[in-house]
């Protein structure tokens, strides 16, 4: 197995791409900053990484925070399989500090480079150290031996981004090669990766609900080629097969292949083949004429979208790809439950958070806390954070954090914290809340989030809401009033 961080140096091969920043960072010449004798703009001296894949820059993003400005090789939209390197992107090769790339044979296109290199740029492997899927188990039963493309993929399945709990582990190989490259960050990009996972667990949680609702005789996967397959282990699903019997959308499927996945729809009934956007679904349409098959072109597996599409970030990616397989699957709508009374009590006419599915508690503090105490404190406290998911359109919408301290001072500490964030923001976003006698609250909006937070005696609670969780005019009252609620609890 390779180790996380590769030695890199001199080129003999010339890559390209277009250059494309997930998401655009603040450098000095943006902020206006020149030198004070030349007047020129000064150079950015913050670490500058280039990712392989556009999901992989969001992920590196979110671990480097904003002492590194990551930038994109293979462009939005194109397929990393098919990706063929130009010469014109040499200098940007050669300028950056660090390259990281998912690894395990997915980037076909840097094997030459790899082979060549010497001692120099570091590189960060992203999936090593990561137990991949045997090609045995990723490629479909019936491929015919030896009918796969020539793109190398012979360790194993290399989409492991598409579980995102192997994207936990993704995050902490890339803070300790980040650090690696730049010591005096290592602190922040430890922090950015805990708080990451802590992103990505409440992902897990919300695809588990948005999947919930699948028969059990429809959990079947078929799909354009063999990149779901870490996926259908995380949650419960079974691929059937794929139109392309390899890990690369460069396989040409033989006939006999063919027939013998529509005998395989056939048998398991498998409702849907699934497609990445931008493929084309001629072989697929094929297919459902003779099966039945519906088809779904709109997955995002290997490529974010611009920020105006479906999936302009690595979790948004995730969100859209579950919603759109359990829409493709079947499934039916849960029940909604509400929360226990221990939890939440009516404060109003309607208890704010009925009709929201409850995930489990979790120990630990949000980001948000982190940054307004100090890491010797947080490990002080008893902390308990609950995600409520609404149960239609399965997305993650209200977060409660109750945060208990031995002594009221504790409490009184995290609320002067956080009304000193608060005071920074601009008035309109802003305002007190009489929670009750003995309370305090204040109340903080910025799209697309909203929040309210109260501490009374030892207890301090926070309640961050995304855009789903109602209008903004029913929104606040809502919080204000679960907040209220869960104050009154003992």
């Amino acid at each position: 197995m390779r180790r996380g961080l590769l030695p890199l140096c001199a080129f003999s091969i010339l890559l390209t791409a277009c250059s494309t920043p997930v998401p655009p960072s603040r450098d000095h010449a943006s902020m206006g900053e020149s030198d004070s004798q030349t007047g020129q703009p000064l150079a950015d001296a913050r670490l500058h990484v280039l990712a392989a894949e556009s999901f992989l820059a969001d992920i590196v993003q979110a671990v480097a925070g904003d002492r590194a400005v990551v930038d994109t090789l293979v462009p939005v939209g194109v397929d990393p399989h098919g990706f063929q390197p130009r010469p014109a992107d040499l200098r940007r090769v050669a300028e950056a500090d660090l390259l990281v790339v998912n690894g395990v044979g997915l980037e076909g296109f840097l094997t030459d480079l790899l082979a060549a290199a010497g001692e120099g740029k570091p590189v960060i492997e992203a999936a090593a150290g990561i137990p991949l899927r045997g090609i045995e188990a990723a490629v479909s039963a019936g491929s015919e031996a030896g009918d796969h493309d020539g793109h190398e993929h012979g360790q194993g399945d290399p989409h492991l981004w598409l579980d995102p709990l192997l994207v936990q582990r993704y995050a902490d190989t890339i803070a300790a090669g980040l650090a690696t490259a730049d010591p005096d960050g290592a602190a922040v990009y430890a922090g950015n990766a805990r708080a990451y996972r802590s992103q990505l667990a409440d992902l897990d949680q919300e695809i588990r609900i948005m999947l919930a609702g699948v028969p059990a005789t429809k959990r079947l996967l078929v799909t354009n080629h063999e990149s779901l397959g870490y996926f259908a282990d995380r949650y419960g699903l079974r691929v059937v097969g794929a139109l392309l019997p390899s890990v690369s959308t460069g396989a040409e499927p033989s006939a006999g292949q063919l027939a013998a996945l529509i005998e395989r729809i056939r048998l398991t009934g498998a409702p849907a083949v699934f497609l990445e956007a931008g493929v084309n679904p001629q072989l697929a349409r094929q297919l459902a004429e003779e099966t039945g098959l519906r088809v779904v072109t709109d997955l995002y597996t290997e490529s974010l979208t611009n920020v105006d599409g479906p999936a302009p970030s690595y979790l948004a990616m995730m969100r859209h790809n579950a919603r759109s397989i359990a829409s493709g699957l079947g499934a039916v709508p849960i029940a909604p439950t509400a929360a226990p009374s221990s939890v939440s009590a009516p404060t109003t006419v309607s208890d704010p958070i009925a009709g929201l599915l409850r995930g489990p508690a979790r120990e630990g503090a949000d980001s948000a806390l982190a940054g307004v105490i100090s890491s010797r404190a947080i490990g002080a406290l008893a902390v308990s954070r609950t995600v409520y998911t609404d149960a239609v359109e399965s997305r993650g919408t209200l977060t409660v954090t109750v945060v208990t301290y031995a002594e009221p001072k504790g409490a009184l500490m995290l609320f002067n914290g956080f009304i000193a964030q608060r005071a920074a923001m601009p008035s309109a976003d802003r305002r007190d809340l009489a929670i009750g006698d003995q309370a305090e609250g204040a109340e903080m909006g910025w799209p697309p989030y909203h929040a309210v937070y109260a501490r009374d005696g030892r207890r301090f609670i926070l309640v961050e809401a995304s855009d789903a969780f109602g209008p903004p005019s029913r929104r606040a009252a809502a919080l204000e009033a679960l907040a209220q609620g869960l104050l009154a609890r003992p």
